[in-house]
């Protein structure tokens, strides 16, 4: 019964936050995937010899990706937060960094 009232309720019993830094890691981690998935697209319509514009777009997705970390990083150092989101987007970042280099190493 008290979960019931707890979840209609919305009772929250501390005065804590999402980091800001961890959300701003979520949101570049969402653009970064976003970019590289229509890079992706790009090059499958092109059948492997895409434009400059892959090339491009796979450099700023990984871009986005290392401030991505950083800032995930950074809402780490904010003081009684929760970190569930940096957690979260610092992960989502160093996998699209694994993958992009991926498929740089693997393109040259």
């Amino acid at each position: 019964m008290l979960f019931k009232h707890a979840r209609k309720g919305g009772y929250k019993f501390t005065d804590k936050h999402h980091s800001i830094g961890g959300i701003i890691s979520i949101i570049l981690a969402c653009i970064s995937a976003a970019v590289m998935i229509y890079a992706i697209f790009i090059s499958y319509r092109h059948e492997g010899e895409g434009p400059y514009l892959v090339g491009i777009l796979g450099c700023g997705a990984l871009v986005t990706a290392v401030f991505g970390t950083i800032s995930a990083l950074v809402g780490f150092r904010e003081e009684d937060k929760f970190y569930i989101l940096c957690w979260f987007g610092s992960v989502l970042n160093c996998a699209i960094w694994i993958f992009l280099g991926g498929m740089i190493l693997s393109g040259l």
